[in-house]
């Protein structure tokens, strides 16, 4: 019984939010995400990485050797996809991003809180924190083709 109570502290939540991204989607199409953006990225991913080096046990060694791990698996993916999209003669810019830049969020890190424990937490965070660095780096570069414009708009 004690197992399902921890499912749902853990998971309840998860799909709490989730209900109300999808409430706020159906009843304005256009609403408008930046503030729930910027809070997130500038206020909530820092706090959680904050949080799981410092409170959950989980040392600071553990977090950069999966930071580590999960720069490597990026970086060959990135090898991979640029040989394969060399050899179909593909445009690199708009096809390598999804290639090597998972979609994943942050939704996986509370079930990984779940699965794993604080271990689980602070792996799922140092994997989470590569993913977003990228998205805000080698994605911008990608798209953009440059890595700072004067029109960026938040």
């Amino acid at each position: 019984m004690e197992l399902y109570i921890k499912l749902i502290d853990v998971i309840l939540p998860v799909f709490f939010v989730i209900g109300i991204g999808y409430y706020l989607g159906k009843k304005d199409p256009n609403f408008n995400t930046d503030f729930i953006t910027t809070l997130a990225g500038n206020v909530g991913t820092p706090a959680m990485i904050f949080y799981t080096i410092t409170s959950t046990g989980v040392t600071l060694e553990t977090f950069i050797e999966y930071f580590t791990y999960a720069l490597i698996i990026i970086g060959g993916f990135a090898v991979v996809g640029l040989i394969v999209l060399a050899l179909m003669k593909k445009d690199f810019v708009s096809e390598l991003p999804p290639l090597i830049l998972p979609n994943t969020g942050n939704m996986g890190i509370p079930i990984c809180l779940f699965a794993y424990g604080t271990e689980g937490l602070g792996v799922a965070s140092a994997i989470a924190s590569v993913i977003i660095l990228l998205h805000f780096t080698l994605g911008v570069l990608l798209a953009k083709k440059k890595f700072f414009t004067e029109n960026i708009n938040y």
